[in-house]
């Protein structure tokens, strides 16, 4: 205890706050770096796919991508009925088209499945944090696969600091205080039993 006392204040108050500051960042750890899926073959379409036109991403993390079949029809991978699946439909004007694939994802993708002819990528609507990037890839065969990678999410973090650096500063404080005040008492019961 008398260890404890010798401490000064302000150390208590700055060791408290680092660990107001660090906590955080350990809880957190999983969120501030990037995160792949498995690459996911999606269903079959009723022929062979060639190109990827674009994608419908229009709400918060949803890339649902437009792909043209080698008969020329066009299908939307679309929620419907409490799943996905490939409905014929015509392509959306206010589609977008994603950028080329990187090479790392192209060789994620053909780890899985076989060459790819046509990959291309987009980023969803995020809410809280950003959206996913979403691959979407045809293979040699006509198959279409995708990749979402989960990008880094600094938000909790951000609301973690937000909350845990004042606490361990105010934590600090009280500390300090009581050990003001355990000097205080220590201190007149001393001059007491030395009258």
């Amino acid at each position: 205890m008398a260890r404890l006392l010798r401490i000064p204040a302000w150390k208590i108050i700055i060791v408290f706050t680092a660990i107001g500051f660090i906590v955080p960042f350990v809880l957190g750890l999983g969120d501030l770096t990037s995160k792949f899926g498995p690459p996911k073959q999606l269903a079959p379409l009723p022929t062979p796919a060639q190109a990827i036109l674009g994608f419908d991403a229009s709400w918060f993390f949803q890339a649902d991508p437009y792909i043209e079949t080698v008969d020329g029809q066009i299908y939307a991978h679309e929620w419907d009925s409490g799943g996905y699946s490939w409905q014929a439909t015509q392509l959306h004007p206010a589609s977008k088209n994603g950028e080329d694939c990187t090479d790392d994802i192209v060789k994620r993708i053909e780890n899985s499945s076989a060459t790819t002819i046509d990959c291309q990528t987009i980023r969803t609507i995020g809410e809280w944090c950003p959206g996913d990037v979403v691959s979407i890839a045809i293979t040699e065969n006509g198959v279409v696969w995708e990749l979402i990678e989960q990008p880094p999410c600094y938000f909790f973090t951000f609301i973690f600091l937000t909350l845990t650096v004042p606490a361990g500063f105010i934590l600090g404080i009280l500390l300090a205080g009581g050990k003001r005040i355990a000097l205080f008492i220590m201190t007149k019961r001393a001059r007491e039993r030395n009258k």
